[in-house]
């Protein structure tokens, strides 16, 4: 950087500013709180804003809970980026192929109501194939299922409803992974951390320990048994990697 005074100010703000200095001089739980919910109210307004600019319904339920999940713990594996998109993504082919098939089956136009069968059955059918496909293609982000009902339900049916959807879930994610990265955390820009972690090792126990081919079992289950605890000594730090 060619302004000395300039990097200066940047490196003293990272320094005071950044997720790991928060964290070192205040409470875990108000960090994550106040960095989830500050960033969130950010996130969703500058959707807003560009989908007021656009024209476009860049703004729907699903990505509430996709900002919780995006900021207050982004080193989970439902917050790396590939479990954010290509769920959401699944979800919203899974409930418009549902949609379509329903009403071909019913004739019936499937609308939401207190006693609309098809509309009951296309979300059912709906959820439950969202739910196989996130399983199968490792992408756990549980809001991707309500991205499914909405969906299966008519509620966004034409493709610039459905193209909109798909923006907004890219806008949300790239500016996750922005922020995070801009605040001094190591987020994940893909894959999840411990996937990226499992392609470097060639062989690996039940419990994700590699496997010492020339250890005891016993010094193996020692070494599993350790990992575990300290594993377990982390789980209430979401903004720290595991």
């Amino acid at each position: 950087m060619r302004n000395p005074s300039l990097k200066r100010s940047m490196l003293t703000w990272r320094a005071r500013w950044s997720i790991p200095s928060l964290l070192a001089r205040a409470d875990e739980r108000t960090v994550t709180s106040v960095v989830a919910a500050t960033n969130g109210v950010l996130a969703i307004l500058v959707i807003t804003g560009l989908a007021w600019w656009i024209d476009l319904p860049l703004l729907f339920p699903a990505l509430g809970p996709s900002a919780f999940i995006l900021f207050s713990s982004p080193f989970s594996r439902a917050a790396a980026p590939r479990s954010v998109i290509v769920g959401h993504f699944t979800a919203i082919a899974a409930g418009y192929a549902t949609w379509h098939l329903v009403q071909l089956l019913s004739g019936v136009a499937v609308t939401l109501g207190p006693t609309d069968w098809p509309a009951l059955a296309s979300a059912s059918l709906a959820l439950a194939t969202t739910c196989v496909l996130l399983i199968r293609l490792s992408c756990p982000h549980a809001p991707a299922c309500a991205t499914a009902l909405i969906t299966a339900l008519g509620a966004a049916n034409g493709w610039p409803e459905m193209l909109g959807m798909a923006a907004g879930v890219l806008i949300l994610t790239a500016q996750a992974v922005l922020v995070c990265r801009v605040a001094g955390m190591n987020t994940p820009l893909w894959f999840p951390r411990e996937t990226l972690a499992k392609r470097d090792m060639k062989e690996l126990s039940p419990s994700g320990v590699p496997i010492d081919l020339h250890a005891t079992t016993d010094e193996q289950d020692l070494l599993a048994g350790t990992h575990e605890t300290d594993h377990d000594a982390h789980a209430d730090l979401p903004l720290t990697p595991r």
